[in-house]
């Protein structure tokens, strides 16, 4: 609940205490009254330091207005700093005579409550701090017994309120589902983040109850199911508490392991959407990484059966999980996991931002009513240059809460006392809570003893990378000598315990605590080697399990894991469990019967050798010897000619293989201290070996070498670093085919189709070259002018901006617009190559782009780049609001529309328009807006037409879409798309609009005579520009039908606007007759395309495009001769859009051939269009 202050005069002290207690019975636990026994000002302390202080962190300011409160000083001075810093303030008059003092103190906009004259006006004054308690908390309940800070242990659901810093990838995953359950595809989203990201807390805390809030009419989410290592079985307790079932969940457990498993599972769905017909289900999982490191196989493999039963036939069954990155690959290859990847949707959560810092800081304190001191805030972002620094700056805040909440304040000086001396708190947090926990068992060997046999291997295990991660482990499995000191670890909310499937468990509350406490990670290094093994033991162990008796012998231990498993039987006894003993008995036994019997076989056969091979095997020793003699002698001559050849034909390997050792060891900045000696050396044999450096051995040696050294994983084809090689000879030299915005386009959308390792590869490369610390094999690299190294700067900039957008490197592009006006010819000239979308993408929606690629690679390099897009566009939004003046309108008016439209979601139709431009560009796009916005409003609009009859329809829209601009926005484009689709229930759409919008009456008073013009072929006496309008308008509904493959119908349109408005301009109707003649060449229908576009020149000689349709329409008709006139006669011709009509011609002729038009003559005009041009 909100904290309030309240401001009174000691006279009215009385009065004052019933308003109190009032409240406080409303649930207000936190509030300032500087006279309270407990929580008021004590005897000796600064008075006035704490009012300020208690005013700063208030969010409400209640003013008891009195004579007495009028004629005290002190009274006004808090109510003038309350407003100052921006406090809700509300007057309650407690003494009606003061009616005209208190209009002359206080601001006449600040609604009063006389509870003087009518005591029912206090409920208004509760109401109203009710309403400032939810805005505070973003409309969620907070229990003021939970610390506003958890620390390392997951947010719950409980936390919503507190839970601050991903708003934006909360309402992207949001916008996901929403669109996964409209298009009922795909079934499945996979929040994937590394260890220490928070996904569990973004799940639980932050989507979870977002879709509960906002969206629990579309939604029924079940409770969120962590994997154990009984994955089915957590599976069925979930949705028996769900259907408030619990005594059953034993009985659904067993049913799901029946042969009739889907019709178990068809009846708890059936259950499940009878709460809410109309809602889709989600299932969330958190920590699905716990399915390969805890979970029994048959456990797991009947849950993923049930899993995908749900998600391919229950329509409306969806799920989301997170997992740990560094489990996606095992994830994938699941074969059990087939099935359901196909359905997937990967969601990468990425570090949070360094802008966001503060939110998860400041905004839970204001909830709690502490106040935050702004150089704290500023200290611990300096400090979170470390690893894990999510977790540890969870665990510092939750400590300086322990601390210092009571006191309302959290100081920077409260936060350095975290830690010794000038050390880094967060660096060092983690130690000094373990150490402090463990203490008083420091000198009791046999206690820590037992403590590190709980950790290894209990609590920690190794991963297939021989990573470090946390485990659940029983507590019976525990040493009991090490149970008092782990109860202390629990206390300092390092480990968790808690009660699953009737029994007691543990394990790390966050794997920080296994990479930052040193004791442990000194015993995990001492028994590292044992960890492995002990991984290994257990899939073995596995594996044997699921053996039948009959092959079972073959998954037995054997050589040298069954030598170290032996030694473990005594080094490890009380780390092992009773099945591993047994396991590794049964191993020894079997492979002692196994030598037993080998040497029991081996005897024999020597016996049976030795009788009979006496008398031959000094005949056969000479022969033999000779043998191997005259064998020694041709190897040596081989190997000597061999190695010969190799030191010649190698020599160019080794320069390569140096310039990329080279790079290696000066890249690496962890190790370029120890490796000096080695970086000489190497420098030595490169001036020895006189290695020329090209640009493509740079790009080649650092990329594959160094970087695949990194462990980054990458991977670089011939072709793509060729393109590497173009994007550097483009930006830093000045050179390529391109030209202009075309450039700029160009290579904006190839940085946009690199990965995000490849863009910090690309953004090393530029560092290294601004940085001039390069050696002298690679001086051409060290003669960067001034132009050069402004524009390497701004693309570095813009690199780290398109893999991690955020405002900071956001305002350092800015400065690139003064950089703009000053600098001629710059490829990357400013801030535009970012804002200038659509030049991006009119550019990738060329022909002469589009030819470049396959259809399926054409469609993914748009797809690709509209995501990036869409997450740039997000930052751009929130800093053009925040800094306007820096933006032109244009810009402005761009960022809005990629925003609040998203353009990224119109690559849904991409694969029904055809890339060979049947259609203009700016009649694509609308097309494009159309089905988008059907697809993206498309509920509402539903909704909205059932229910238009009503009278309350204004109230259902406004109800239903917030903005009434984006309902008038909806509803026209709708409008606009069943026009173009001949569906007359456009007129009965723009007829409501005219009534819910009757500031809009004019434009669609004209939009509604169109409508019934088109649609209805009535004469309404319209003027020349309506008639003119109309006109295009067929043109638009024309063109779509062609586009989606419906030509008869854009022939019949077309011939139909031509008559009925046959006094257009002359130049506007032969361009009509040249569609109508290309409509009719692709359907087939030559003489009526050879007349259309006869009557289009005829009208409009100059139209030189429509030439091009009447040497097409004589070629299909035999007429060679006069057609290859015509093609011959305009060679080399620039036509008004500008593509030469060479090009045209043969981009022409691949239309034709795609649609399955062909002709013998194809391939000789191009030969001769190509020849004559050469």
């Amino acid at each position: 609940m909100a904290v309030v202050f309240i401001s009174h005069s000691s006279k009215d002290k009385d009065k004052v205490n019933e308003i109190v207690e009032a409240i406080r019975l409303q649930g207000f636990d936190s509030i300032f009254l500087d006279h309270d026994k407990l929580k008021g000002i004590k005897t000796g302390e600064h008075w006035e330091q704490r009012l300020y202080r208690e005013i700063k962190r208030t969010h409400a300011m209640l003013l008891i207005l009195s004579p007495a409160w009028i004629d005290s000083k002190w009274c006004f001075a808090e109510y003038t700093q309350a407003k100052a810093l921006g406090k809700e303030i509300i007057p309650v008059v407690i003494d009606h005579g003061i009616d005209n003092e208190v209009d002359q103190w206080i601001d006449g906009f600040l609604q009063k409550s006389d509870i003087s004259k009518d005591q029912h006006d206090l409920s208004r004054v509760i109401s109203r701090l009710k309403e400032i308690s939810v805005h505070t908390q973003r409309g969620f309940e907070w229990d003021r017994h939970r610390s506003p800070y958890p620390g390392m242990m997951s947010f719950e659901e409980e936390d919503a309120a507190i839970f601050f810093g991903r708003e934006d990838d909360t309402l992207e995953v949001i916008e996901k589902l929403n669109a996964m359950r409209n298009r009922n595809a795909p079934k499945f989203l996979n929040i994937v983040a590394a260890s220490g990201m928070g996904k569990s807390s973004f799940l639980k805390a932050g989507i979870i109850p977002q879709l509960k809030r906002s969206y629990s009419d579309r939604w029924i989410v079940l409770p969120v199911q962590r994997p154990t290592r009984r994955p089915l079985y957590a599976f069925a307790k979930n949705l028996a508490a769900f259907l408030n079932k619990e005594q059953e969940y034993k009985s659904i457990y067993e049913a799901l392991w029946q042969e009739n498993y889907q019709e178990v599972l068809d009846d708890l769905v059936s259950e499940i959407e009878f709460v809410s017909p109309q809602s889709a289900i989600l299932f969330p999982v958190d920590q699905a990484e716990e399915l390969y490191s805890l979970a029994e196989k048959d456990e797991k493999e009947q849950f993923f059966r049930s899993l995908y039963y749900l998600l391919k036939e229950k329509e409306h069954f969806f799920a989301i999980w997170t997992l740990r990155a560094d489990f996606l690959k095992e994830f994938q290859a699941d074969k059990a996991l087939k099935p359901i990847c196909k359905t997937m949707e990967l969601f990468a959560l990425t570090p949070l931002r360094k802008e966001n810092v503060s939110s998860i800081i400041k905004d839970p304190a204001v909830v709690a009513g502490i106040d935050i001191d702004e150089r704290l805030i500023e200290k611990i972002k300096e400090d979170m240059q470390t690893t894990d620094a999510l977790p540890l700056l969870a665990l510092g805040m939750s400590e300086l809460y322990q601390k210092y909440g009571k006191s309302g304040q959290i100081t920077l000086e409260g936060y350095k006392a975290l830690a010794r001396g000038e050390e880094n708190p967060l660096e060092h947090i983690i130690q000094q809570k373990a150490e402090e926990a463990i203490k008083g068992f420091r000198e009791d060997a046999e206690t820590m003893r037992a403590l590190k046999e709980a950790f290894i291997p209990h609590l920690v295990r190794v991963n297939s990378k021989n990573e470090y991660i946390k485990r659940i482990a029983l507590w019976e499995e525990l040493p009991a000598k090490a149970y008092a000191v782990l109860e202390e670890l629990v206390k300092a909310r390092l480990l968790i315990k808690k009660s699953e499937e009737g029994k007691e468990v543990i394990e790390i509350s966050h794997e920080a605590l296994i990479r930052k406490w040193p004791l442990l990670q000194n015993w995990l290094q001492e028994e590292q080697e044992f960890l492995v093994g002990k991984s290994q033991l257990e899939i073995a162990l596995q594996e044997y399990s699921r053996e039948d008796a009959n092959t079972r012998h073959r998954a037995y231990l054997s050589g040298i894991r069954l030598q170290k498993a032996s030694s473990w039987l005594l080094d490890y006894q009380n780390q092992l469990s009773t099945e591993e003993k047994n396991y590794i008995k049964k191993s020894i036994a079997f492979h002692e019967k196994q030598e037993k019997r080998r040497k029991t076989l081996y005897l024999g056969v020597f016996l049976v050798v030795l009788l009979f091979g006496l008398f031959s095997a000094w005949q056969w020793r000479v022969a033999k010897v000779n043998e191997e003699r005259a064998t020694v002698q041709a190897k040596l001559a081989e190997k000597s000619e061999k190695t010969a050849l190799d030191r010649l034909a190698t020599i160019e390997k080794q320069k390569n293989d140096m310039i990329g050792a080279y790079w290696v060891l000066f890249l690496n900045d962890d190790a370029k201290d120890g490796h000096i000696d080695k970086l000489d050396k190497v420098s030595k044999i490169l001036t020895y070996l006189d290695a020329n450096v090209t640009r493509k051995d740079f790009l080649i040696n650092v990329l594959t070498k160094y970087f695949s050294k990194k462990g980054l994983g990458l991977k670089f084809e011939e072709k793509e670093l060729n393109d590497f090689d173009k994007i550097f000879t483009g930006i830093v030299f000045r050179k390529s085919k391109y030209v202009g915005m075309e450039l700029e386009a160009r290579l904006s959308l190839d940085l946009w189709l690199l990965s995000k390792e490849q863009l910090k590869a690309l953004d090393r490369l530029i560092s290294t070259l601004l940085s001039q610390n390069l050696p002298d094999i690679f001086q051409r690299y060290r003669n960067v002018n001034d132009k050069d190294r402004q524009t390497l700067e701004y693309l570095s900039f813009m690199l780290k901006y398109m893999y991690e957008p955020n405002e900071e490197l956001l305002n350092k592009l800015m400065k690139f617009k003064q950089f703009k006006s000053k600098t001629e010819n710059s490829v990357y000239s400013g801030l535009d190559t970012l804002l200038n979308f659509t030049s991006v993408f009119n550019y990738v929606n060329s022909e002469r782009f589009a030819k470049e690629y396959t259809q399926d690679r054409w469609e993914q390099i748009l797809n690709e780049g509209i995501e990036k897009i869409v997450k740039i566009s997000r930052v751009l939004y929130r800093h053009s609001s925040q800094y306007p003046e820096l933006y032109t309108t244009k810009e402005k008016e761009t960022i809005e529309d990629m925003y609040f439209y998203g353009i990224y979601k119109m690559k849904i139709d991409y694969k029904k328009i055809n890339r060979k431009h049947e259609v203009p560009d700016w009649l694509r796009g609308s097309l494009y807006i159309n089905k988008f916005m059907i697809y993206k409003y498309k509920e509402k609009i539903e909704k909205l037409f059932k229910d238009y009859k009503l009278k309350e329809i204004e109230e259902q829209i406004n109800h239903i879409l917030a903005i009434q601009d984006d309902n008038f926005w909806a509803l026209n484009q709708l409008s606009y798309s069943y026009l173009l689709q001949e569906n007359k229930e456009a007129i009965v759409l723009v007829d409501k609009m005219i009534k819910l919008f009757p500031t809009q009456k004019e434009y669609l008073n004209k939009k509604l005579k169109a409508c019934i013009s088109i649609l209805k072929d009535t004469n309404l006496n319209l003027n020349k520009k309506e008639e003119k309008t109309l006109f295009n308008y067929y043109f638009n509904m024309a063109s779509c039908n062609a586009a989606n493959g419906n030509l008869s119908k854009a022939i019949r349109i077309t011939r139909d606007s031509l008559k009925k408005y046959d006094d257009m301009p002359n130049k506007l109707r032969a361009e009509r007759f040249g569609n109508l003649s290309w409509f009719q060449l692709l359907s087939g229908e030559y003489k009526e395309a050879l007349k259309s576009a006869e009557e289009g020149l005829k009208l409009d000689p100059a139209q030189k495009w429509i030439e091009t349709n009447l040497a097409h329409a004589k070629l299909f008709l035999g007429k060679y001769d006069e057609a290859k006139m015509i093609y011959v006669k305009n060679k080399g011709l620039k036509l008004d859009s500008g593509q030469i009509w060479d090009d045209v011609i043969i981009e022409d002729f691949a239309i034709f051939g795609e649609k399955g038009i062909k002709s013998k003559y194809f391939k000789e005009i191009e030969v001769l269009l190509k020849k004559d041009k050469t």
